[in-house]
């Protein structure tokens, strides 16, 4: 929306955009590996560069209407600024606005070390603001785009349970080519 009314229906101006964004996000990415992980310059420049090149991520860059660059740059923003559990909730929000895939930030940032009882306080703050946004979807009658959100949790849990497997063998015929 705010692409069309800056540049309207130009295609290049789209996409000189979401490349900027693009280029954004493994610069985000390569500022949590360091800076959150604690991982050495090298890795975050790994990280960042396979980010930038993997054609998984790239797609989104060349789809026009995509909002995962915007919440894939919210979710990275939301690491680097978790100790202001304010400003995470905030992004928290707008990742999950552009895209229902994003409601797991907040899971995400309990990966941050808790250690005491007011970080274990101010961590509530990213899920009350996904809370809000369901909430206002809801009051705005926007209806879930997703299949998998009418689904039943047992059919979640199957689902998911079928990608860890899938994964896992994919993983594990990937070590047995290296023996």
């Amino acid at each position: 929306w705010v692409q069309a009314r800056l540049f309207g229906l130009s295609l290049p101006a789209m996409r000189l955009v979401n490349g900027l964004l693009h280029d954004t996000n493994g610069a985000l990415l390569y500022l949590v590996v360091r800076r959150r992980f604690g991982w050495s310059e090298l890795a975050g420049q790994i990280a960042a560069v396979v980010f930038l090149i993997h054609p998984t991520v790239t797609e989104p860059v060349m789809w026009l209407t995509s909002h995962d660059l915007v919440g894939v740059a919210a979710t990275l923003g939301a690491f680097l600024v978790a100790p202001r559990w304010g400003w995470a909730a905030a992004l928290c929000a707008v990742a999950f606005m552009t895209k229902e895939l994003f409601v797991v930030t907040p899971l995400l940032l309990l990966l941050e070390p808790i250690r005491n009882r007011d970080l274990r306080k101010r961590m509530v703050l990213p899920f009350a603001a996904i809370g809000a946004v369901f909430a206002l979807r809801a009051a705005l009658g926007i209806p879930s785009a997703s299949d998998a959100a009418r689904s039943s949790i047992a059919d979640q849990i199957r689902c998911a349970g079928a990608i860890v497997m899938h994964y896992a063998g994919q993983i594990g015929s990937f070590a047995n080519g290296l023996t």
